[in-house]
């Protein structure tokens, strides 16, 4: 009967604790300023991946000025300055126009339903 009843107590504990190994958080060094167009109508972010790690585009998502609401910048907004279209890698850079005064922006890596900031920013304009 004890047999029974550790046996069973050790597949509960089993159960219970196992879960998959987390993802990874990529390690990623970017550098990030905003441009504004002569006419004063479009913003630009520009990001420059620096080193580290290299992530899948699809992977990554980004949240201009979030304290406006949390709305990932959509795929149209985005122009890619790469050679890859798998990968943001270092040398890379992606630009992303907005109508939006941008002053803040978060970086993060999606994995299913999982969210990982890998950069939280102040930009700063240079033009």
């Amino acid at each position: 009967m004890v047999s029974i009843v550790i046996t069973g107590m050790a597949l509960i504990g089993i159960i219970l604790f196992s879960s998959p190994p987390p993802d990874s958080i990529p390690k990623i060094a970017f550098s990030v300023y905003a441009c504004c167009e002569e006419d004063g109508t479009d913003k630009t972010v520009i990001i420059s991946h620096q080193g580290g790690d290299p992530i899948r585009w699809s992977d990554i998502e980004f949240i201009i000025n979030p304290e406006e609401g949390v709305t990932p910048v959509s795929r149209e907004k985005l122009i890619y300055e790469t050679d890859s279209t798998e990968l943001f890698k270092t040398g890379d850079i992606l630009k992303i126009i907005t109508p939006k005064n941008p002053h803040h922006l978060i970086i993060y890596k999606t994995s299913g339903s999982n969210q990982t900031i890998l950069d939280t920013t102040f930009t700063s304009f240079k033009c």
